[in-house]
């Protein structure tokens, strides 16, 4: 059991009082009177007063010298962490041939919450220069077996994109070839004839395109919500990654099998110069680099032969095209529809006119009539198309009634995926114009003043707290010295105890501020009257930054050629600075691990400290992997199980919480360890009834609403148990605690008739409800019938 510090000193203001009167009698015998009004027994508890509260700081040295024991050891807390969202940007019409077709958007672009009831404002910054592109994403078509009919189009323009559901983008037996295809749409906006804009061109260099995964809470592709938990396999840094998709640009001539899936004419191979998607098996960006040449197609001059592979029927662009769809199932509606048509065509021959309108019941003759006249097909729009037979109906970009011209990327599996790689996931939508962004405002060149030449000098920033990347991946400060003849850039450490006397290193307190020269034996003194400048600082942070999707929306300032933006997602892992408190709690559990998982216990422990994470509770179970969405017995192999801190009735991480524990528990695991993450498993409680009988003189709605609470908090995997921290993992619900809760309420006399069902099982008149091993329960106020009586 953990030791308590022990008060030096017990004694309190009461105790004081007592033992100095009792030793009057003693020492002044002549003093008899000691009632409050004496002024002699005031100035006793004045004294008494003044000695509570120097033992009271006394009682402290204990606890103080934990703490300064605990920063000897480099024990200290953790810094406030920023939230992180991707933003979209959406340019400005930019619809003259004239206009640009990328605007740059600058590195660290700051961007605000668009919250009136927030009491700052929260900034949030561009990770990175965006190269925003004029175009959209036209259509998406995903990808099962090569040369197969069943391919999907999950898209759909009309003026803007909509991504129609959730889907995989290849079959789910991942053959080799199966393809996924890309339409993107360049400059969306044209406000003058087409053939004006025959000088744009697809722009030659990085292509960035962010990929949304599909999440825990969102829609699967039947629209049912994916209620977790999610798993997700840490891949070792240690082990490379191999690529198992190739992605293509079309730069060919147009052919009538363009598109065979096995034929690489007219594809050229593109290099990837990022693809954190890991196989389109997560979210992220994949960066392409985009060759000149690109050539754009028309959906209308693909062949009729590949419309079906996704399901749609083309409109015919040329005689032969007319012919098959007359074959076809729907050839005599088609035949009717055209029966007006055929002069618009270009029929002039009144006989032939007469003949295809006769022919309006019999597909064959017409089809051997056509044989011998001449049509013209620009004259059908795809209205009339449409109105002719609605399957020709079909919501791809157009202009004017025309098809718009498409540039065609396509991702393609060239080699097989083996049993440890991670499998291409479900996806909501492909976005343009993303960037990653970050809760922060940059500082640049803050004066902090000038050296004195003095040991150990102090400096504080004007802001703070101060961004400290957890991963050592990015500076944090910047400082720079200026002397008379040159400038210097001073390297940040966690302690002087590797600095030399000549050494320019510093310290950084990054919730104060403070920053710390050295003393000349650890680490340089400033050079006396040097300005001491902090060049380039992010400051930020705290749980204030996660906000919800859609809300970070203001742009500080102008972007030449941008409209707008907004986060796709909510902005997550925000979380405020350590308490001291906290750090008190987690140094045992520091000192015992030293950040090494070895024992399931340490990976629990070490997964609660991952940065700006919150982590209610964490339990590792050995020798278990995940496997096809199984646990399963594999040595070797750890399972951690991870309860967030979030806000839903069944709290699950997130795709991103779960790459920061497997980025945080890298390092910290031994190499030869598998690790596996995921969420918790729920219980439903389907149905739980209850009879209360209220006391006189209580209100039946008011003592409803208290039974309520009980009972939801209670069970509540967060707050409740029998302590309020939480129900513990795979503990069995008792009826008897569930009495007390109901009875521990104020005004209820008595409760009767509980009879409760998990998982749809009735477990009515039981004492003890079993919970599956790791499983947690989980009640909802609409399943709870209660009936309240004065009875």
């Amino acid at each position: 059991m953990p030791l308590t510090a022990p008060d030096l000193d017990k004694r309190r203001f009461d105790d004081l009082v007592r033992e100095a009167r009792e030793r009057i009698p003693r020492y002044t015998p002549e003093w008899t009177n000691f009632n409050d009004s004496d002024p002699g027994m005031t100035l006793v508890q004045l004294h008494a007063w003044m000695t509570e509260t120097i033992l009271y700081e006394l009682n402290r040295v204990p606890e103080l010298n934990y703490i300064n024991f605990l920063d000897l050891l480099g024990v200290t807390p953790e810094p406030a962490h920023p939230a992180l969202t991707e933003l979209a940007f959406k340019l400005d019409k930019l619809d003259k041939p004239d206009d640009a077709l990328v605007v740059p958007v600058p590195l660290a672009t700051k961007v605000s919450v668009d919250d009136p009831d927030l009491n700052q404002e929260v900034l949030f910054e561009t990770d990175r220069t965006l190269i925003a592109l004029n175009a959209s994403v036209g259509l998406a078509i995903t990808g099962k077996g090569a040369g197969t009919m069943s391919k999907e189009l999950v898209t759909s323009f009309t003026k803007d994109l909509t991504w129609l559901h959730s889907f995989d983008p290849f079959d789910t037996m991942l053959p080799i070839g199966s393809t996924f295809y890309l339409g993107l749409l360049l400059r969306p906006v044209r406000s003058e004839p087409a053939d004006k804009y025959n000088n744009d061109r697809l722009p030659a260099g990085p292509l960035d395109i962010y990929v949304e995964a599909t999440q825990v809470f969102d829609a699967d592709a039947s629209g049912d919500v994916i209620e977790g938990p999610l798993a997700t396999s840490c891949q070792s840094s240690s082990v490379p990654f191999t690529s198992r998709i190739e992605w293509q640009l079309f730069t060919g001539d147009i052919g009538p099998d363009l598109f065979a899936d096995a034929d690489n004419t007219g594809w050229q191979t593109l290099s990837l110069s990022s693809d954190t998607t890991l196989n389109l098996s997560r979210s992220g960006h994949l960066v392409f680099e985009i060759p000149a040449g690109a050539e754009p197609v028309k959906p209308s001059s693909l062949s009729p032969d590949f419309w079906a592979t996704f399901g749609e029927e083309k409109p015919p662009v040329d005689k032969g095209e007319l012919i098959a769809v007359l074959n076809g199932a729907n050839g005599a509606t088609i035949l009717e529809g055209l029966a007006d048509k055929w002069k618009e065509m270009g029929v002039v021959d009144e006989a032939d006119t007469a003949a295809l309108a006769a022919c309006s019941e019999s597909v064959g003759d017409t089809i051997t009539k056509l044989g011998s006249i001449d049509l013209d097909f620009s004259k059908l729009k795809l209205e009339d198309w449409k109105k002719i037979e609605p399957s020709f109906a079909i919501d791809l970009p157009v202009e004017k009634d025309v098809f718009r011209e498409l540039y065609w990327l396509r991702a393609k599996i060239k080699s097989a995926f083996q049993t440890e790689d991670a499998k291409p996931a479900t996806i909501n939508a492909f976005h343009l114009n993303t960037v990653p962004a970050t809760q922060a405002a940059t500082r640049l060149d803050d004066s902090l003043g000038r050296s004195t030449g003095r040991p150990a000098q102090r400096f504080t920033l004007p802001k703070t707290p101060v961004l400290i990347d957890p991963l050592g991946k990015k500076p944090d400060l910047t400082l720079t010295v200026v002397t008379a003849g040159a400038s210097e850039i001073w390297e940040r450490v966690d302690d002087f105890y590797r600095s030399a006397p000549d050494s320019k290193h510093y310290m950084l307190d990054p919730q104060s501020g403070t920053v710390t020269f050295g003393d000349g034996r650890r680490g340089q003194i400033a050079v006396a009257d040097a300005q001491v400048i902090a060049s380039r600082y992010r400051v930020g942070g705290g749980d204030v930054g996660n906000v919800a999707a859609g809300t970070i929306s203001k742009i500080k300032g102008r972007i030449r050629g941008v409209a707008g933006v907004e986060n796709i997602r909510a902005a997550h892992d925000g979380s405020d600075a350590e308490t001291m408190e906290n750090v008190k709690l987690r140094a045992p559990h520091d000192l015992r691990t030293l950040k090494r998982a070895v024992s399931a216990e340490d990976f629990a422990d070490i997964a609660l400290q991952t940065p700006g994470v919150k982590i209610h509770r964490a339990y590792a179970i050995a020798r278990r992997a995940i496997s096809a969405g199984t646990m399963v017995e594999k040595d070797g192999a750890v399972t951690l199980v991870v309860l967030p801190n979030n806000k839903e009735a069944t709290p699950q991480p997130s795709e991103a919480q779960l790459r920061a524990i497997c980025e945080w528990m890298e390092p910290h695991r031994l190499i030869t360890t598998e690790l596996h993450i995921t969420g918790p498993n729920y219980s439903k409680i389907t149905s739980l009834q209850l009879r209360v009988s209220v006391r006189a003189g209580f209100d039946l709605t008011a003592v409803s609403e208290g039974v309520y609470k009980a009972l939801l908090g209670f069970l509540h995997p967060i707050t409740g148990g029998s302590d309020g921290t939480g129900w513990p993992m795979g503990d069995d619900i008792y009826i008897a605690d569930l009495y007390e809760r109901v009875l521990d309420v104020e005004g209820v006399r008595r409760a009767s008739a509980l009879q409760i069902t998990v998982d749809g099982v009735g477990a009515d008149w039981t004492d003890i409800i079993s919970l599956p091993e790791g499983y947690l329960p989980v009640l909802t106020r609409d399943v709870i019938s209660l009936v309240p009586s004065y009875d």
